[in-house]
């Protein structure tokens, strides 16, 4: 798996927010993130493959911004083909590669949104990370 473009942007108008878009990169689902060995839980190879990309692709950008406390997380799916996807499988793989390098934990996230959209022109993960107070 290629190393896959990101873009970081921090708005003006709020410091406590993050913005990660990362285009070229086909989000995998948690049937292909773990597998079972021996009764254990473990990262799968594609899973592997998957986490480096994503990692690579965050931790590269000079302008990421970890927040943290209490946040919200919005991430957008973008796909190329019209499949029929399970938008929730996404979630967790997508979150674990992107926790430590945007936020402290998922224990920290009291809000989640996502969405898809499907035959788009690329494939593409938008996390939007905001801290907010309950």
């Amino acid at each position: 798996m290629e190393p896959a473009i990101a873009t970081i942007t921090k708005p003006i108008v709020n410091i406590n927010v993050c913005r990660c878009v990362i285009s070229g990169l086909l989000p995998i689902s948690m049937n292909t993130m773990y597998r079972t060995l021996n009764g254990r839980i473990i990262l799968s190879e594609s899973g592997r493959k998957f986490k480096s990309a994503m990692s690579k692709s965050i931790i590269t950008h000079p302008d990421k911004q970890f927040i943290s406390g209490i946040i919200s997380v919005e991430i957008n799916l973008q796909f190329k083909d019209k499949r029929k996807r399970d938008v929730d499988n996404y979630a967790k793989a997508i979150l674990d590669c992107a926790k430590t390098h945007l936020f402290e934990d998922d224990s920290s996230i009291f809000k989640l949104t996502m969405t898809k959209r499907l035959g788009m022109p690329d494939n593409s993960i938008e996390i939007i990370v905001q801290s907010m107070e309950l």
